[in-house]
């Protein structure tokens, strides 16, 4: 059984890399040959106020590299108010970390293969979707992004927007200035673009080729009357989308055909605004299922036409994504010589269950 650190899985998987393993996927998927679970969450009370305990599950099978994938997130969730707005946090350890895991089953055998935490494999994945679905529905001429969050989550929507797309110009907001100066002065270094912060959603999304929402908000951090001819928009979170694009977009990435995350809870032990969520009505006529998109069945046709990848959709066959790129990465590690291989007989038993 293999265990890797998320400096290992880095090393192994790039954004390039986890882009051409989702494309693969999808292809697949289109065809009938990958399973998924349901994500579902666990909700059980806390002694702190406004804090709750959180258990987050997914899974799925990929048969054409023989992997199975349980990813397993255990959290201790608080709300917290920031300014105007309120967002979930995840409250970390003493020692400053988290729970976050992917456990790799062979297919052929049933054994366990692999061991991996999910922090970076979850930040390059939800990159290299939004990318994906952005390289169907931006325009082929963007080169300006309007990003709304400046965390870990939206610094993986500009690395993966660089696979797609000749992205020059970022602009930033988010609603801690100390935040967006930091993300500004970081991402260029790196990436050799330009990175400018501003103190108002609106200025960040002006103008913008691409409109990208990455935060944690408990509420909609931007007007859909904002949006113009032209723009693609995304988002990584349900509650920050102003639930109007969804009538006023030409195109919309839904995903109606399989079930919404389901949740379980303890009385009303849960965030009231998770409870109360729910989709926005169904954009007829200008909606298609995830399943059709990723098949390839859905592009920009008109220049300007206003297009929307909300997070419902990226919860496409979740499971089965992680399971691709959590497959690839093991055996890439592997190849490699990564990791740490502890013998095979901790994770089995000679009683059979």
């Amino acid at each position: 059984m293999l265990l890797l650190t998320n400096s290992e899985v880095e090393q192994v998987l790039s954004m390039a890399d986890c882009v051409d393993v989702l494309r693969r996927f999808f292809e697949a998927e289109g065809r009938g040959q990958v399973l998924t679970r349901q994500r579902t969450e666990s909700w059980l009370p806390h002694h702190d106020a406004d804090t709750f305990y959180q258990c987050k599950t997914m899974e799925g099978g990929v048969p054409y590299i023989g992997k199975y994938v349980i990813r397993i997130d255990s959290n201790v969730t608080r709300k917290k108010q920031q300014g105007h707005s309120s967002r979930l946090e995840h409250v970390p350890f003493a020692n400053g970390s988290w729970m976050g895991l992917l456990v790799v089953f062979s297919t052929e055998t049933g054994e366990l293969l692999g061991w991996m935490p999910d922090g970076y494999l979850q930040r390059t994945r939800v990159g290299a979707l939004y990318a994906v679905a952005a390289d169907y529905l931006a325009r082929a001429d963007c080169q300006d992004v309007g990003l709304i969050g400046s965390g870990w989550q939206a610094g993986g929507q500009i690395l993966g927007l660089l696979c797609v797309r000749n992205i020059k110009r970022v602009r930033v907001y988010s609603s801690n200035s100390d935040n967006r100066s930091r993300f500004a002065n970081e991402l260029p270094a790196r990436l050799g673009i330009e990175v400018k912060p501003v103190a108002d959603s609106r200025d960040a999304i002006a103008k913008a080729d691409i409109i990208a929402l990455a935060t944690n908000a408990n509420q909609k951090v931007m007007e859909g009357a904002w949006v113009g001819p032209g723009q693609h928009v995304s988002s990584v979170r349900f509650l920050e989308l102003d639930p109007l694009l969804y009538e006023t977009c030409d195109r919309v990435v839904v995903n109606r055909a399989e079930p919404w995350i389901h949740n379980y809870y303890l009385g009303e032990l849960c965030p009231q605004d998770v409870k109360d969520a729910k989709l926005p009505a169904f954009p007829a006529g200008r909606a298609v299922e995830a399943r059709e998109f990723f098949a390839g069945r859905l592009k920009r046709v008109e220049a300007s036409e206003i297009t929307l990848f909300p997070n419902e959709a990226s919860n496409y066959q979740l499971g089965g994504q992680f399971a691709a790129v959590a497959g690839f990465v093991l055996d890439r590690a592997r190849e490699k010589g990564l990791g740490r291989e502890l013998p095979a007989d901790w994770f089995s038993q000679t009683l059979l269950p």
